[in-house]
């Protein structure tokens, strides 16, 4: 296995965020999302609510999270 850790320099946009996820694989994904008054539980599909301040979005290969930044 191999890992890798990287931040981006340039701030994404939602929509850039929501292509991201769902370039990343072929294989199921799942999302995790976390706002201040709740969390989304394991889903397999982003909510109507997309986005959230963070989250993650995971598979049998990856993982990639996010965090908004203030």
């Amino acid at each position: 296995m191999n890992a890798f850790v990287g931040v981006r320099e340039q701030l994404l946009t939602q929509e850039q965020l929501k292509e991201l996820l769902q370039s990343t694989s072929n294989q199921p994904n799942y999302y995790f999302l976390r706002w201040p008054h709740k969390v989304s539980g394991i889903v397999e599909e982003l909510p109507e609510e997309f986005p959230s301040p963070e989250g993650q979005m995971f598979n049998g290969d990856r993982e990639l999270r996010w965090k908004q930044q203030k």
